[in-house]
C-alpha cells in the first residue's frame, strides 16, 4: 500500500485496536479459541459488530482465525494482556481515551488552538493508576534496559528518583547495582500504585517511597545520583527549578541523570515530534524540549562534564556532575 495512503487511514487501525481493548477482548480471549458468537456474548456486543472488528484484527495480525474459531496471535499475547513482561495494554488504553476525547481531532480542526482537557481529571476514564501503569508499560519496551546499559552507578550507594512514577527505572538500576538504595518521590495517588509494583519486585527493602510534591522536599547533598525520568515537560521555569532542586540533593561529585523523549536539531525522529504535539494537546503550557535547551540549564547551574546520547529511537540521556569544589 502506498505510504501516504497507509498514513491517511492509520487512525482506522488505531480505532479498531482501541475498541478491542475497550471490550477487554484480548484479556477475555487469551489462548482460547472461540466463535464470533461466543466472543460477541463475552464482550457484550452485537454479532455483526464483533464480526467486523474481528475481521480487521485478523488483517492486522492481532487475531488468528481457523475453522471458524478466533484466538489471539502471539503479538497480542505478548503485548496486549496484563501481567506479560512486554505488556502495552495500559499505554494503548490511555492512547485510546485520548483518541476518544478528541484531543487530536481538535488539532485537525483548528491547528494548535484547542480547549484544554487534561489527561488525568476526576471524571476521566484515565485514572492515575492507569496512567502510571501506561508509563510502566513503556519502560519495558527497552527503555529501562537502555538506561541501565548506559549508566554506571557501580560506585553509587544511593539514588533519588524524583517523579518516580512506577519506579521502573529505579527497579532496573537496583537490579543492576546490588549496593544501590533508592528513594522514589511522587504524589500520593501515584505512590499507592508504585508500592504494589515495588513489592511485586521484592525490592521494598531497597526502594523507599515518599509521597508529596518535589517543591516541598529538602534532600540537601544526600544522594550520589538523582534521576529525572519523563518529568521535564512542563513550563521552562518549572523544569529549571526541578533541575535546581535535583542538583542541590546531590552530594559533591554526584551524578544528575536525565532521561526523556527529547527533541534534537535533526527533524527525523518521529516519536519525539509526535510526543511534543501530544503534550500540547493535553496542556498548552507543556512542551517537549530540545536536548540543547536542557544542557543549557545544566550549564547555568554549574554542572560539569555534561554528556548527551540517544538511548533508543525514542529517548535521550543527559548526564552532568556536581563539582567537587564549589565554583
Amino acid at each position: 500500500m502506498n505510504e501516504i495512503l497507509a498514513t491517511s487511514i492509520a487512525y482506522w487501525k488505531s480505532a479498531v485496536l482501541f475498541t478491542a481493548l475497550k471490550w477487554n477482548l484480548f484479556e477475555r480471549l487469551g489462548e482460547r479459541k472461540l466463535t464470533i458468537e461466543a466472543i460477541a456474548s463475552l464482550c457484550q456486543v452485537e454479532n455483526d459488530t464483533a464480526r467486523r472488528i474481528l475481521r480487521a484484527l485478523c488483517a492486522m495480525k492481532l487475531l488468528i482465525r481457523a475453522d471458524g474459531l478466533y484466538t489471539c496471535a502471539g503479538t497480542s499475547l505478548d503485548f496486549l494482556i496484563s501481567g506479560r513482561e512486554r505488556n502495552l495494554s495500559h499505554f494503548c488504553r490511555v492512547m485510546g481515551e485520548d483518541f476518544a476525547s478528541g484531543l487530536w481531532v481538535d488539532l485537525t480542526k483548528s491547528g494548535l488552538k484547542y480547549t484544554v482537557s487534561p489527561v488525568i481529571i476526576p471524571e476521566s476514564p484515565i485514572s492515575v493508576e492507569l496512567f502510571t501503569m501506561a508509563m510502566d508499560n513503556i519502560s519495558h519496551q527497552g527503555e529501562a534496559q537502555a538506561l541501565v546499559d548506559n549508566t554506571d552507578l557501580s560506585k553509587c550507594m544511593n539514588i533519588l528518583d524524583l517523579g518516580c512514577g512506577s519506579a521502573a527505572y529505579s527497579i532496573a538500576l537496583c537490579r543492576r547495582n546490588p549496593q544501590l538504595q533508592a528513594v522514589g518521590l511522587d504524589l500520593p495517588a501515584v505512590t499507592a500504585v508504585t508500592r504494589k509494583i515495588v513489592d511485586e519486585n521484592e525490592l521494598d527493602e531497597r526502594i523507599t517511597l515518599k509521597s508529596g510534591s518535589w517543591q516541598e522536599v529538602d534532600f540537601t547533598e544526600e544522594f550520589d545520583a538523582v534521576l529525572l525520568s519523563d518529568v521535564l515537560y512542563e513550563e521552562e521555569k518549572t523544569c529549571w527549578e526541578l533541575i535546581n532542586i535535583s542538583q542541590k540533593a546531590l552530594k559533591k561529585g554526584g551524578t544528575l541523570i536525565i532521561r526523556g523523549y527529547f527533541l534534537t536539531e535533526e527533524e527525523n525522529r518521529l516519536f519525539p515530534a509526535l510526543f511534543d504535539i501530544n503534550l500540547s494537546r493535553n496542556n498548552p503550557k507543556h512542551r517537549n524540549y530540545e536536548v540543547t535547551t536542557i544542557v543549557k540549564w545544566l550549564q547555568e547551574l554549574n554542572l560539569q562534564s555534561i554528556e548527551t546520547k540517544p538511548l533508543t529511537e525514542l529517548s535521550y540521556l543527559i548526564t552532568g556532575y556536581k563539582p567537587e569544589v564549589k565554583q
